[in-house]
């Protein structure tokens, strides 16, 4: 739950006089996001050449 979220929720408690036991029973209605998957970047297969290794460049 996001800092907002969290005190529109208090808000709502002092306003309604809710119990802070009521509301942590309380659920969404919709479920969380899933985590977001961490891909692996790919190896080069060929060794990447350095400058001084490079044809046509000129200082």
């Amino acid at each position: 739950m996001n800092v907002k979220a969290m005190f529109k929720v208090i808000d709502v408690m002092r306003q309604f006089e809710v119990k802070a036991e009521k509301v942590d029973k309380v659920s969404p209605n919709r479920p969380r996001k899933p985590a977001p998957v961490q891909k692996r970047r790919p190896q080069p297969e060929e060794p990447i050449d350095l400058p001084e290794d490079m044809l046509g460049t000129s200082a």
